[in-house]
């Protein structure tokens, strides 16, 4: 499974080997079993003392190559939960980018249901593809903002002080302090759609019609409002906050009008890639409008955490090098879907 996986479990490693080779087993490692049947990616050493566990992925980079990490934990219920964690974030991302790829590349197309690639969609989708790759998702720039939210302690404060603002203002007597903090781990990950396959997928099925709208976006104020007329927004507000009543859920997901803000907002989380529902992040409203517009990303980077970006980061890697396979090689070859290992 090629897969780029969030960070939510730390120390990864690079993996010069293969795990399916014998001297991988000869060591002791063996694929664990669980209801009697191996999970890909996850594997138990019991020789050792303690046991250890260990856990692979692929992970995609800005330059079109893949390579192999992994990870080792002492064995504990605690480890294993997280390593089995880590292995259904990478699927999911790797599920939501290959529904991605495949609506993408059936939009370049001349003719809907046809072979043949239109050579401006394609130039023109490159040339975006290109601006996401300077502006967004360089390995160097990943590593930029990585370092830039490690030294922003005082804008993120600053996104604590507007949510517990936003707390007293509209949840006074319903919520304890801090019951609105930005969300982090799993609870973080619930406002991100790149964790929700089947939800992209139901959205490109809807509102992704083939020709250019399909590449060139629009999608968000559609999105936007499916995803308050469907509850899907309610149930992943009351992922991210579990403190949150019905009637406080409600609340929050409410659609803005002329005499009442939005108190959440929905947006792409790289804006050179259009409207892809990937990257939609969901956050409380008055963080993300108390920045400026030249600073906004700095709200929507502290505030969806490490992990997410992380993750909505892999999924636009895996899309745009599948994507760049397909017109590399044309539809009718496949489009390159091997994996690369550097």
């Amino acid at each position: 499974m090629s897969v780029s996986a969030s960070k939510m479990v730390r120390g990864w490693e690079p993996a010069n080997f293969d795990p399916n080779y014998k001297t991988f087993a000869d060591a002791g490692w063996n694929k664990y079993e669980h209801d009697g049947r191996e999970i890909t990616n996850l594997y138990i050493n019991k020789v050792v003392s303690p046991p250890q566990l260990a856990v692979f992925r692929w992970v995609s980079h800005a330059n079109n190559r893949q390579s192999r990490e992994w990870c080792r934990r002492d064995f504990s219920k605690k480890n294993l939960k997280a390593l089995a964690s880590a292995l259904a974030s990478a699927g999911r991302i790797t599920e939501v980018a290959n529904d991605r790829i495949r609506n993408v590349v059936g939009g370049l197309m001349k003719e809907e249901g046809g072979i043949e690639l239109d050579e401006g969609r394609c130039a023109e989708l490159e040339k975006r593809y290109a601006q996401a790759m300077s502006k967004d998702l360089s390995d160097d720039i990943a590593a930029l903002r990585a370092a830039m939210r490690a030294e922003a302690k005082e804008d993120l404060e600053h996104l604590k002080g507007m949510c517990e603002r936003y707390r007293k203002k509209y949840f006074r007597d319903s919520l304890e302090p801090g019951d609105l903090a930005p969300p982090t781990g799993e609870r973080a990950m619930a406002l991100a759609l790149v964790n929700y396959p089947e939800v992209c997928r139901e959205i490109m099925k809807k509102f992704c019609a083939y020709g250019a709208r399909r590449l060139e976006g629009g999608l968000l104020d559609d999105v936007r409002n499916y995803l308050r007329d469907s509850q899907i927004l309610h149930m992943m507000v009351k992922k991210a906050y579990p403190k949150l009543s019905a009637k406080d859920v409600d609340k929050l997901c409410r659609k803005g009008t002329k005499t009442e803000r939005a108190l959440i907002h929905i947006d792409h989380y790289i804006a050179q890639l259009g409207d892809g529902p990937h990257h939609f992040v969901a956050m409380i409203g008055g963080p993300n409008m108390s920045f400026g517009a030249s600073r906004r990303h700095i709200a929507k980077d502290l505030y969806v955490t490490q992990e997410v970006a992380d993750a909505i980061r892999a999924a636009a890697l895996e899309t745009i090098r599948g994507v760049r396979a397909v017109i590399r090689e044309g539809p009718a070859n496949g489009g390159g879907g091997g994996e690369e290992e550097g």
